[in-house]
């Protein structure tokens, strides 16, 4: 989904949050912006996210006011971790490893 799609996926108290969290995310520098319309290929950004995640409510906002830069250039989309447990086994971070 987009970054958009997503936020409206969402129950609405975790709306809540990604938006403020979205409100409160800093302005880029214009070094930042100038170094993001340089960038000439295409860029596409996934991002593996859960609506009640911390770290993905604050890092979102990020990676889309990144992507609004250089226009159509780049696009961001999320995954939602709730869709498949099958993708959530084959993209755990801390998951414990099993010796045989």
């Amino acid at each position: 989904m987009d970054y958009e799609e997503f936020i409206k996926s969402m129950k609405p108290e975790e709306a809540i949050i990604w938006k403020e969290r979205e409100r409160r995310t800093p302005e880029l520098t214009q070094e930042q912006k100038t170094r993001l319309r340089g960038y000439n290929r295409e860029a596409n950004l996934l991002m593996y996210a859960a609506s009640w995640c911390g770290d993905c409510s604050r890092q979102a906002p990020m990676l889309k006011k990144m992507v609004e830069i250089p226009g159509e250039k780049f696009k961001l989309k999320l995954i939602d971790r709730e869709i498949s447990n099958e993708l959530q086994d084959e993209l755990k971070i801390m998951a414990l490893l099993e010796y045989q």
